[in-house]
């Protein structure tokens, strides 16, 4: 069984679609882009709508009747990368995308604890990739990944301000990968270790204080993700992998906030696994198209109210146009359905019932150039 390599392998190059469900992630870090042929650039973008609607609860867990309004904001993801191949062996690649964020508004209620929340942050991931390829298609890669985050967070209700000013840690990522390109087929498993963040924030409590400044320190997730994928019949590749991601290492613990109120900002009980599924099928000479489902398992109870989300399923359909020989656009839409949650927050080690949510959704479109030069 003969396959056309390039354009089957043109129906896996996914569009920037970024939006997942566990906890703070955005994206999957993959790094599809050192296996294309040659020298390569790509550029993404794309815009992301959630829909996380809900009503407050109060301090005894009941239903106040007052809407939470949609508390996350629509963004604007971006990504690029460029690949070089400096000898038939040796590839070298450099990339940058934004893997974990939050948007986070709540509509004003004095009658919980997390009315009038804000938060913002976004971590920007900046990295640099030598892969080398063996006679029998066997790889080997690696380099190192240098990661930026910057926010802030408000609770009114509490008096409480906390700004992380912008600061980066260092990390990095390593996989080994096998292909078989006649039936394009390909294997991988990168692993992105965690990275350090460790600065300076400032803490308030209370309109009228000043700001107090502690050292600030957490650990970006560490993750491994497995990809295959693999011709099943001419003109069609069966795709599939999953995705482990490190959430119980991640803690926000501001000195401050942990010594008014016994308790860490963020925390996640369960690492999270998300799986996917999915078939490419060549349509025409030039046009390619893919299905894909997805699953994530999500990072356990409690919910905390910076992400009201836990489980969820998806689908994303995409599409890739070849241009030309050397220059390719491609395009899709992802949707996720999220399960019900209740969100809650724990002062002195006591769970506390803050919100609810029913039928939260994300809907993500992105598209992609690539150009072969």
């Amino acid at each position: 069984m003969k396959f056309r390599v390039s354009l089957l392998t043109a129906l896996l190059a996914v569009p920037v679609v970024s939006v997942h469900a566990a906890a703070l992630q955005r994206t999957d870090q993959n790094v599809d882009y050192l296996f294309e042929r040659g020298n390569y650039f790509e550029i993404g973008t794309g815009y992301v709508r959630p829909s996380a609607k809900g009503t407050f609860l109060d301090m005894g867990g009941n239903n106040t009747g007052q809407d939470t309004g949609n508390i996350t904001k629509s963004f604007n993801p971006w990504m690029g990368a460029i690949k070089l191949q400096p000898t038939e062996r040796l590839s070298l690649a450099f990339a940058y995308e934004q893997p974990f964020g939050v948007t986070d508004k709540y509509r004003p209620s004095a009658l919980s604890n997390v009315g009038g929340m804000e938060a913002e942050t976004l971590a920007h991931s900046f990295t640099a990739l030598a892969g080398y390829r063996t006679a029998n298609n066997f790889w080997v890669y690696g380099g190192p990944a240098y990661y930026t985050v910057n926010g802030s967070l408000t609770l009114p209700n509490l008096g409480y301000r906390l700004e992380v000013p912008q600061g980066g840690g260092w990390g990095y990522v390593a996989g080994v990968a096998w292909e078989k390109p006649d039936i394009a087929l390909r294997a991988s498993l990168t692993y992105h270790s965690s990275a350090k963040y460790s600065k300076q924030a400032k803490e308030q409590f209370g309109a009228g204080s000043p700001p107090q400044s502690s050292e600030f320190t957490f650990k970006m997730p560490q993750s491994v993700n497995l990809d295959f994928r693999t011709g099943i019949m001419p003109k069609t590749i069966l795709i599939t992998g999953a995705r482990w991601v490190n959430w119980k290492q991640f803690k926000l613990e501001p000195k401050g906030y942990q010594q008014a109120l016994q308790t860490e900002l963020v925390s996640f009980s369960k690492n999270s696994w998300e799986y996917k599924l999915g078939v490419g099928r060549q349509l025409t000479d030039k046009l390619g198209g893919q299905v894909l489902l997805t699953y994530d398992t999500g990072t356990g109870t409690p919910v905390s109210p910076l992400n009201p989300t836990n489980r969820s399923y998806g689908i994303q359909i995409g599409g890739k146009y070849q241009v030309s020989d050397n220059v390719q656009i491609s395009a899709g839409v992802r949707h996720l359905w999220f399960k019900d949650e209740t969100t809650s927050v724990k002062p002195f080690g006591t769970k506390i019932d803050a919100s609810q949510f029913n039928r939260t959704r994300a809907l993500g479109v992105g598209v992609k150039l690539g150009v072969h030069f």
